[in-house]
C-alpha cells in the first residue's frame, strides 16, 4: 500500500512521479528526439507505462552520470613552458 504522506499524484506543487519525453529532455537540455531514440535503442534509463515512455528522477539522474567526462589532465598545445624558466 501507498502512505499518503508519500503520494505526489494530485498534491500541489509536488514534482511529477514520472516525466514525459519533452519534460526529461528539457532536464537534460537534449533535443527531444535524441531521448527518445536513445530509450527506443535502450541505451539510456526508461520506463514505458502502457505504450507511453516516462523518465524517472533516478533515470534523468544516471543519464546525466553517464554523460559525465573526466577533465583532461594532459597539457594543452602551446601552454608548455617551451624550456624557459620562471625563476
Amino acid at each position: 500500500m501507498v502512505d499518503a504522506s508519500e503520494s505526489v499524484i494530485g498534491a500541489k506543487g509536488a514534482e511529477p512521479l514520472l516525466l514525459t519525453p519533452a519534460e526529461a529532455a528539457r532536464l537534460l537540455r537534449v533535443r527531444e528526439s535524441w531521448l527518445r531514440r536513445q530509450a527506443g535503442q535502450r541505451r539510456v534509463p526508461c520506463s514505458f507505462v502502457g505504450k507511453h515512455l516516462r523518465f524517472s528522477h533516478a533515470d534523468i539522474e544516471q543519464i546525466a552520470k553517464a554523460g559525465r567526462r573526466p577533465a583532461r589532465t594532459s597539457s594543452v598545445p602551446g601552454s608548455g613552458s617551451r624550456g624557459r624558466s620562471f625563476e
